[in-house]
């Protein structure tokens, strides 16, 4: 069955490819498939080493790092899979990640499970107002997946259930621009630490887009579904592949800017590379201060 996965602590190696090779051998379609999800093309990138890519994605984008989930499916037991998932753990006591528009893929980087009863799970479009997980109009609940054909995934539900350790879970993103995603444990008083700098590089993108969705509402209308994708189920390299029939086959979500009108997409670009170079400026002026 598949298994969506996650990895706790802080791992040397960060391929998860090459470091799920030490319980699993080589990888083989046949025994065993690793996959991510990328949420900018709603599309799955399996773990297939490149042949003809300058870098393996599984080294840059996908690269074991806090917030990243995967999905595996194996014929060898699961149990043999947590030792290799968890490492000593200096993560921190929060850490904050983006959600694309659309649906991610998100774990917590912990090596228990977290709730609101540990932890504040906290969302906003601009790194200073923080509305909590459970209170909220910019991203829906988690989701988990159950393993049951044809009816994926349940919600959580925070009333009675953690977000378990070496999980991921499904996550929507209501806007059509990034908001931030903050996990931080109630233990802890005081400070709240920056954001990492690449994500503040994305505050006033958003403000932005902010303005342009608030003045042109329609243009951002969006066929992503109300419920997470389907497994991965992608085509193997023979009939003893796994993964495939059992999955119900890959999926695509449209982009939010399928609908938008060609003159507002030219003008949506051209300012957010501007104000991309911008903020950029800004940033590094700041840093050489």
């Amino acid at each position: 069955d598949y298994m969506m996965i996650a990895v706790s602590g802080d791992a040397l190696v960060k391929n998860i490819r090459t470091n799920l090779q030490a319980v699993l051998e080589t990888y083989d379609d046949t025994m065993w498939r690793l996959f991510a999800y990328d949420p900018y093309t709603g599309e799955y990138v399996e773990a297939v080493k490149p042949v003809n890519q300058a870098m393996d994605p599984f080294d840059g984008e996908f690269k074991i790092k806090p917030g990243m989930g995967y999905w595996l499916i194996s014929r060898e037991s699961k149990d043999i899979l947590m030792d290799v998932l968890s490492y000593d753990n200096d993560i921190g006591s929060e850490f904050y990640d983006l959600i694309p528009p659309g649906w991610r893929i998100i774990s917590h980087p912990w090596a228990a499970g977290v709730d609101l009863s540990t932890h504040d799970i906290e969302v906003s479009e601009d790194f200073v107002s923080w509305d909590s997980i459970d209170d909220n109009d910019l991203v829906g609940q988690f989701f988990k997946f159950t393993g049951l054909p044809g009816d994926w995934y349940e919600e959580i539900s925070f009333d009675r259930e953690t977000l378990e350790a070496n999980r991921s879970y499904w996550i929507r993103n209501l806007k059509p621009y990034p908001v931030a995603i903050r996990f931080k444990a109630k233990m802890v008083v005081g400070h709240v630490s920056e954001p990492p700098l690449q994500l503040r590089h994305v505050l006033a993108k958003n403000r932005l887009k902010k303005w342009i969705s608030d003045r042109v509402p329609d243009c951002f209308a969006s066929t992503v579904r109300n419920v997470p994708p389907d497994p991965p189920g992608a085509v193997g390299t023979g009939e003893d592949s796994i993964g495939q029939a059992s999955a119900g086959g890959g999926c695509f979500i449209t982009t939010v800017t399928q609908n938008l009108d060609s003159r507002f997409v030219l003008i949506y670009m051209v300012l957010l590379i501007v104000i991309s170079a911008m903020s950029v400026f800004v940033l590094r002026k700041r840093a050489l201060l």
